[in-house]
């Protein structure tokens, strides 16, 4: 077993360090805490558990705030199209091929969740009432969408009819 002697000047003895051994100065081995060995090893996998549920958590919240913003933006589109001066609202022919046109816009501009999108219309009041429904994407596991409100997208928009002075 080597030592490591400091001197204190000349003439002064060498007086080994403490800890200099590995050994602590009771005569146990240093970092050596008895049944305490691993604990740093779970808290650690357990810190890095809950960081990754929180992230996966938060992109969640993500990627459903972007869906649900081109749902809006592609639901104003569409019920404004309807809305449109340019089309005779007197006419229910004008109306139905507006409406059908508007929709199929508004199913491609949502990809692959317009497909399976519930969308109803309705006409009243001087006003175009669109009603969308579709399924945000996932990326946990649903049964924690279920319970998040994360699932589901569910808008209503309403446009007054724009009328030409005549």
């Amino acid at each position: 077993m080597s030592l490591t002697h400091q001197s204190h000047g000349p003439g002064a003895p060498n007086v080994p360090r403490p800890g200099s051994d590995g050994t602590d100065d009771s005569g146990g081995v240093l970092g050596s805490f008895g049944g305490e060995s691993g604990t740093g090893l779970v808290g650690t996998v357990a810190g890095v558990t809950a960081f990754l549920f929180f992230l996966l958590f938060a992109v969640q919240v993500a990627v459903t705030l972007y869906a649900t913003s081109t749902t809006n933006a592609a639901g104003y589109d569409a019920a404004r199209a309807v809305a449109s001066a340019r089309i005779d609202h007197h006419d229910p022919r004008e109306v139905r091929s507006a409406t059908r046109d508007a929709e199929r816009r508004l199913r491609d501009l949502l990809g692959e969740r317009g497909d399976d999108a519930n969308v109803t219309w309705e006409l009243n009041g001087g006003a175009v009432h669109l009603h969308v429904v579709v399924d945000a994407p996932g990326i946990v596991p649903s049964s924690i969408r279920d319970t998040s409100g994360l699932r589901r997208i569910d808008r209503t928009f309403v446009v007054r009819i724009e009328e030409v002075p005549t």
